[in-house]
């Protein structure tokens, strides 16, 4: 079989035109492989950032409760102290309005402090 010019230019244009074709085929796959790459290290980064950030403020709160403990505090929850306060309150206006009565509890309560500090 024998071929023009014009039909062998063309065909060797369109052999041309495959390779550039193949290459930049095989460049976008090379591409996609490297951003998948480079999308699993990151996420890899990050997790391990937030768990070290995590762990380091928890550390860090523990820290804090440890220099708050080493003081001789303690950290209550508000309410409870509302709750302490306002029955103070009511024990101390009862002492005052039943003195005969008050007696017996403030003897109760000296007794109590005392068998407290022999255990």
């Amino acid at each position: 079989m024998v071929l023009s010019k014009e039909t062998k230019d063309y065909l060797d244009g369109l052999g041309k035109d495959i390779r550039w074709k193949k290459k930049f085929i095989w460049s976008g796959i090379g591409v996609f492989v490297f951003a998948v790459l480079v999308l699993i290290a990151s996420i890899n980064f990050s997790t391990n950032w937030y768990k070290e950030s995590i762990k380091a403020k928890s550390e860090l709160r523990q820290d804090i409760l440890n220099e708050i403990a080493d003081e001789g505090k303690k950290i209550y929850d508000a309410n409870e102290i509302t709750i302490l306060r306002e029955n103070t309150q009511i024990m101390q206006l009862w002492i005052k309005n039943n003195p005969k009565k008050a007696e017996d509890f403030l003897r109760f309560k000296d007794g109590y402090n005392a068998s407290k500090e022999n255990h």
